[in-house]
């Protein structure tokens, strides 16, 4: 059970209701139900809130209520329980209502409970009866003093309950007025199954064991796939219990995991379901003659290594018994007619920051880990302190619940954070598994191993290969990257293919393309089996495809696919990544990562990665080899680009006129334009007025001679960019429009916005304030779509100097704090044309707002987010008439 240290919950008892066989009812007197309902409702809703009880959830026609007292929950029961017996019900039969009460912490969410104790007391109300009222063990202790008059608790037995955990500890209420007389209680215990006892708690899965339960009703084979420790055994043991009911004639587990000759399938059945071999009939032919006519589900867990002779068994007994269910485990699907795969996903992770150990732990991953944590060491707290931390832990160990639970019995010597250091080596580390396990099950190494001798050689090969790719693959990748040596590029589709069936590779749609990747334990797998030639000639391969990809990108970002290039190279990004790290220790190759980064610095501008691809370019060109080369000018222009966004005029300068020596050494006229420009910007950024116009009127002079007309237009925005600050507005006005036009026919979005932006800039500037308004409207939309995060700031800004001007502080102080955010994520800086505009606008906002409300308008304009920034930012009318969305103030 999960409790949060320093914050502990306090118990809470509650109790359950259900009205028996109401399918049935409903199903042949739907109208007759429906009244009787409304009075069972009414009946059961004041014996709650009558004993102080608050009903915080129905589900179909159960109540689920909570009670500060055992005692009043009881006695809430025993008046419901007594109201019910004396109405007349519509219905052909009298409406009986089973109900259990017990008593546990529990994590309380908009205004409902979740959480192991919520989890037991289901399952104790589904083995009751019609009339009956059940007590935990816990509950029974806790009110044994204090009875209402006349009752007293019956003993009936410890029982297994479909949580499969220890066995509950059962009592039933007695009073003269309630039934005594009632069948065995419905616990596993008296049904037929061989399910073993877990030892621990299951945990999440709700969606996927709904998905599973209305599956199995519609199918008769349902096999979970998966990678080995994503819990498929745990998930299917669970859905089989809870699915028990169905099977009067049992619920069988057969484990296949220790057998190894496949002609043993058919007896591992039979053992499991207790049949035997007849004397004239083989153990096949008793199976088919004992299921026949059998209402029975049959759990094949592990049967990858198997997978022909579980087909074959399965296929044969269906074929036959048309009542019998099979859920099978496996890494492979069977491929028999009419299966139902189900892939069993890693367990949740989330995304973004978290620090709350309660948020932390709405995630199922993190609840697995505390849970296991707490189990291995009585002393682990669980505070806000660890929460990030243990998120960190279950995103790096990809959800994978065995992976989480080794690295939750670590805690009995290390902490999260020591866990979290030493998840470099994770095989050395994730060792510690069950004893009692199968040998695969017990070390993370293990459990990769089985599936990796389960392949073929050509497959262990492509397996090793695709290691190399960091974040996931395209088909086409691999085929460049991976063949050689053995493996020829048109294999490489079938050989993905046969890895995805047994569930090592992952299959993802990604826009309109299949895209692969491999979860990261198995990935430094693959990575620890590849020899060190090998992994050289790949990495080197793997480099120069994604040089080579961004190069091909860098065109396609300027026109009217760039949101698809966007989108692209967003998800190659860790390929990117990888690709400058290897080139970064090999300098023979730093012609790759120089031409990379040459290509890449609209990407890096407009997603926000800004200070990493500084980094990157300072560090390669530091280790690059000597000598002058479009490459390194291409790469020093991309750093100018960067620290103009970032404000860093001074390393702007220097950038660009490094580009700029190179260019004019190798005679590179088009490099030198675009140095040029870089230069102009770079002085722009500092004010220095006619050195930037000197700069961007020689680039555009030569713009023109060598017919540069992709640059032109931007040589043109950056001439109205200085006109403008020099005051200029009709000179500015002209050359933004003229870029305009040309950006447009280009199809240029990033570009369109920012003339937009510009544009409207000279229409705010000239009061005309309606026509600034739809020029950054228009805008805006296109950075939204593109997912621009510095645009979406430089535009926020612009709104924010808008409101300013027409009145309206409290707008103005909001918008420039949307914009102060985002910045601050992508690491820019705001224009340096507006820098001066802005500061001054606050400080005015601060001064007639006064400073309180200032503050709270501006925090609120922090943690407003994007999308609630553009949506004020929108707002049109009169600055009276605009107001900041009630849900985010």
């Amino acid at each position: 059970m999960i409790q949060l240290s320093l914050q502990v919950k306090p118990v809470i008892t509650f109790l359950a209701s259900d009205v028996e066989g109401s399918t049935r009812l409903w199903e042949s007197q739907p109208e007759a139900m429906s009244k009787a309902l409304l009075r069972h409702d009414a009946i059961l809703r004041q014996a709650i809130e009558e004993k102080g009880g608050r009903v915080f959830k129905t589900v179909g026609d159960g109540f689920f209520a909570s009670f500060e007292h055992v005692a009043d929950a009881v006695e809430s029961a025993l008046v419901a329980q007594q109201a019910l017996a004396t109405q007349s019900w519509e219905t052909d039969r009298p409406i009986k209502v089973r109900m259990a009460v017990h008593a546990g912490p529990a994590e309380v969410r908009d205004g409902d409970y979740f959480g192991p104790t919520l989890n037991r007391l289901a399952r104790l109300l589904a083995i009751g009866h019609g009339g009956q009222v059940l007590l935990s063990e816990t509950s029974t202790a806790l009110v044994r003093e204090g009875l209402p008059p006349g009752c007293e608790l019956r003993d009936a037995g410890r029982h297994r309950l479909k949580d499969l955990e220890s066995p509950e500890a059962v009592s039933m209420l007695l009073h003269p007025s309630l039934g005594t007389s009632f069948p065995p209680l419905r616990s596993l215990d008296s049904l037929p199954n061989n399910l073993p006892r877990q030892t621990s708690s299951f945990i999440g899965r709700d969606d996927e064991r709904r998905l599973l339960a209305q599956t199995l009703t519609n199918s008769a084979l349902v096999t979970l796939t998966g990678p080995g420790g994503t819990g498929k055994t745990r998930l299917a043991l669970q859905v089989a219990a809870d699915a028990m009911d169905a099977f009067p004639d049992g619920v069988w587990l057969v484990e296949l995991g220790p057998l190894t000759d496949p002609a043993l399938v058919p007896q591992a059945i039979a053992t499991a379901v207790g049949i035997r071999e007849g004397t004239n009939l083989s153990v096949t032919k008793a199976l088919v003659e004992a299921l026949r006519d059998r209402r029975t589900l049959i759990l094949l867990d592990n049967c990858e290594h198997l997978v022909s002779a579980c087909a074959e068994m399965v296929e044969e007994l269906l074929r036959v018994a048309p009542r019998l269910k099979v859920i099978a485990t496996s890494r492979e699907p069977l491929n028999v007619r009419g299966e139902v795969l189900v892939q069993v996903p890693s367990l949740a992770v989330g995304t973004g920051r978290i620090v709350a150990a309660d948020e932390a732990l709405r995630l199922d991953a993190v609840r697995l880990l505390v849970d296991r944590a707490q189990a291995a060491n009585s002393r682990f707290e669980f505070t806000d302190r660890q929460a990030a931390a243990a998120v960190s832990i279950c995103r790096r160990l990809d959800g994978i619940p065995l992976a989480i639970e080794l690295a939750a019995s670590r805690t009995r010597a290390l902490s999260l954070e020591q866990i979290v250091e030493r998840l470099e080596d994770r095989f050395r580390l994730l060792t510690a598994g069950s004893r009692t396990a199968l040998p695969r099950q017990q070390t993370l190494r293990a459990t990769i191993d089985w599936s990796f001798d389960l392949l073929d050689s050509q497959d262990q090969t492509l397996l090793r290969r695709v290691a190399v790719f960091a974040g996931g693959w395209t088909l086409d990748a691999a085929e460049i990257v991976c063949e050689g040596d053995g493996l020829e590029g048109w294999e490489v589709l079938d050989g993905l293919m046969r890895l995805v069936e047994k569930s090592l590779v992952v299959s993802e749609t990604a826009g309109e393309d299949a895209r692969y990747r491999l979860l990261e334990s198995v990935r430094q797998y693959g990575i620890e089996k590849l020899e060190s030639e090998e992994e050289q000639r790949l990495r080197e391969r793997h480099a120069r495809h994604y040089a080579a990809l961004v190069v091909r990108a860098e065109d396609g970002l300027q026109g009217p696919e760039q949101a698809t290039w966007l989108e692209r190279l967003e998800r190659e990004h860790d390929n990117i990544r990888a690709t400058l790290a290897f080139c970064q220790t090999h300098p023979e190759l730093c012609e790759y990562a120089l031409s990379l980064m040459g290509a890449i610095g609209r990407f890096w501008t407009v997603r926000g990665y800004l200070s990493e691809g500084r980094e990157w370019i300072e560090s390669i060109l530091a280790c690059a080899p000597k000598g002058a080369t479009e490459a390194k000018a291409n790469a020093w222009r991309t750093a100018g680009q960067l620290a103009y966004w970032q404000g860093d005029s001074a390393a702007g300068r220097r950038f660009g006129e490094e580009s700029l020596k190179i260019c004019r050494e190798l005679g590179d006229r088009g490099g030198e334009t675009r140095s040029l420009f870089r230069l102009g910007f770079a002085c722009l950024s500092e004010g220095d007025l006619p050195p930037a116009r000197d700069y961007f009127e020689q680039a555009l002079r030569l713009g023109i001679e060598i017919d540069d007309r992709p640059g032109i237009p931007h040589l043109l925005n950056a001439v109205g960019e200085v006109a403008y600050a020099e005051g200029n507005l009709d000179e500015a006005k002209q050359r933004f429009e003229d870029a305009l036009w040309r950006f447009r026919e280009a199809k240029d979005m990033r570009s369109i916005a920012s003339v937009l932006k510009n544009l409207s800039n000279v229409a705010r500037d000239e009061r005309e304030y309606a026509a600034a308004h739809r020029l950054l409207a228009e805008g805006l939309s296109i950075r939204q779509e593109l997912g621009n995060a510095t645009g979406l700031a430089v535009t926020l800004d612009a709104f924010g100097l808008l409101a300013g001007v027409q009145g309206d502080l409290e707008r103005a102080t909001f918008l420039l704090a949307g914009a102060h955010a985002l910045h601050e994520q992508s690491g820019s800086r705001p224009e340096p044309a507006e820098a001066a505009r802005i500061d001054a606008l606050r400080a005015k906002a601060d001064e007639k707002l006064g400073s309180q409300v200032f503050d709270t308008i501006w925090e609120k304009g922090l943690a407003a987010g994007a999308d609630n920034a553009s949506r004020v930012a929108l707002e049109e009318g009169s600055p009276a008439e605009a107001r900041i969305p009630a849900k985010v103030v």
